[in-house]
């Protein structure tokens, strides 16, 4: 919880990583929305 929530760490610019998560989620919606085809079975699966 410390790290998620209350440690800013250098590499995302001093953020949390709560609080880049937000920022990307606010900035890049789509990035956020499961594309289904992902989902399908292909080539090269096992189930």
């Amino acid at each position: 919880m410390a790290y998620n929530f209350a440690k800013r760490l250098k590499a995302i610019k001093g953020k949390t990583p709560w609080q880049f998560i937000l920022n990307q989620w606010t900035i890049h919606l789509e990035y956020f929305i499961p594309n289904p085809n992902h989902f399908l079975l292909g080539l090269n699966t096992t189930y």
